[in-house]
């Protein structure tokens, strides 16, 4: 896997330092000394709810963005991915 950085934490540094980083090599070590990040894979699964007309939408276990869908579940419209937060989304069972 390759090396990742933590974005803010490129931003965090530009911002703090930005009358030092004029040039391209120092913009390069700076960015180099960063530590690394170990992303995590998140997992969460469709909430099925019902509005007030009775019709039916589902809700992300992470984030909570609701989804209305014309017809089926977000597993028979290959949602296998939340297109809000990007969490990978599961059976409620497997989670």
């Amino acid at each position: 896997m390759n090396d990742c950085i933590s974005r803010q934490a490129v931003l965090d540094l530009f911002q703090d330092n930005v009358s030092t980083l004029h040039n391209y090599a120092r913009v390069w070590e700076a960015v180099e000394e960063l530590p690394s990040v170990t992303p995590t894979e998140r997992t969460g699964h469709w909430i099925e709810k019902e509005d007030f007309n009775g019709d039916t939408y589902y809700d992300c276990s992470e984030c909570g963005e609701s989804f209305c869908l014309i017809d089926g579940t977000p597993t028979d419209n290959l949602y296998n991915y939340c297109p809000n937060c990007g969490c990978r989304m599961q059976e409620s069972e497997e989670v």
